[in-house]
């Protein structure tokens, strides 16, 4: 804790307004006899010894024992719990050693509870948040989640912050930027989560395609198909329909048809064919580029298929009939 948040929380006292304890004058007086106190030091050191005992049997288990976890997420909850648990016992040692020697406990604890709660508000709503997180409905380090407006990759669950692999949160298949996010656990009670893997890691990918006017659609669809089942597509399927199953037990939810889709509408400057499948999330910016590649080698193949591009056409006279029905002006 830093000197700034002593004095936040040490500010809020009203010391000046109550009764200092029996054989005081004073509140000053009654911490000088403290600092000058044969016993308070005996009991100091008596914490010391607690303390550096407790810690050291935490570096003992992270460093001897926490290999001898094979699981990698058992072993870092495992390391997780024992850190809360030693600085729990040390605060619990530190209030039975000195509880004997301060008439005043119970006072001095109510007093800088209520300066904690309110200088230290932040922190005390963040660590509530921890256990929201580690909960059967919260999440794990590996998930890909957005907060906010926060979106990546969780590296670490600390007690007080979240840390964060930031990935590009334009798209779905965003990737890691590099970037390290701290977000203070406390985000999660003013912030929707969005959990991009929990109970089921697929996402539903799009891709749109813009085809000439005078292209064969139904050739173009089929290129589409062909694209991405060069995907292990029928696995992704078999996956994601055994974890939507699996969620039905815990969440009401229904899905439709998990094969790939092909939507056409007709754009401005031809027919757009966007193309929707079933992805992992990690990898949806991987099979993007591979369909992508597949579906323009498929067009490269087919004559009666062409791309479209922005472009303007000018009709003077009569409409030829090598024009496309579809942009022949309509007879009134």
């Amino acid at each position: 804790m830093s000197f700034p948040s002593l004095y936040l929380i040490f500010a809020q006292l009203p010391l000046d307004k109550l009764t200092p304890p029996p054989g005081s004058a004073s509140w000053s007086d009654w911490i000088s006899q403290l600092a000058h106190s044969p016993s308070v030091m005996k009991k100091s050191v008596t914490f010391l010894i607690v303390a550096g005992v407790v810690f050291l049997v935490k570096i003992l288990f992270t460093w001897r024992f926490s290999h001898l976890i094979k699981d990698d997420d058992k072993r870092y909850y495992a390391n997780k719990i024992v850190t809360a648990f030693s600085y729990i016992i040390v605060l619990v040692a530190l209030l039975v050693i000195v509880y004997q020697e301060l008439s005043g406990l119970g006072t001095v604890i109510g007093l800088v509870g209520a300066g904690v709660a309110v200088a230290l508000s932040d922190l005390i709503v963040s660590f509530a948040g921890w256990f929201v997180i580690i909960g059967d409905r919260g999440f794990k380090t590996g998930d890909r989640n957005r907060v906010g407006d926060v979106k990546g990759d969780v590296v670490d669950i600390g007690l007080l912050r979240t840390t964060l692999m930031e990935v590009d949160s334009k798209s779905l298949a965003g990737q890691a930027t590099g970037t390290i996010i701290f977000m203070p656990n406390s985000r999660v009670f003013k912030e929707p989560v969005v959990n991009y893997t929990v109970g089921n890691e697929f996402v539903w990918h799009e891709i749109s395609f813009l085809f000439t006017y005078e292209s064969d659609f139904d050739a173009a669809e089929r290129i589409l198909y062909e694209a991405v089942y060069t995907l292990d597509m029928e696995q992704y399927i078999e996956k994601a329909s055994a974890k939507i199953k699996a969620m039905t037990h815990q969440f009401r939810v229904k899905f439709g048809k998990l094969t790939p889709l092909v939507y056409a509408w007709p754009d401005d400057s031809g027919m757009r064919m966007t193309l929707r499948f079933l992805s992992p999330v990690r990898i949806a910016r991987i099979n993007e580029d591979h369909v992508a590649r597949e579906v323009i080698a498929g067009v490269q193949k087919n004559p009666q298929v062409q791309f479209a591009y922005p472009t303007m056409r000018v009709i003077a006279g009569k409409p030829s009939e090598s024009i496309s029905p579809l942009l022949k002006p309509r007879e009134t």
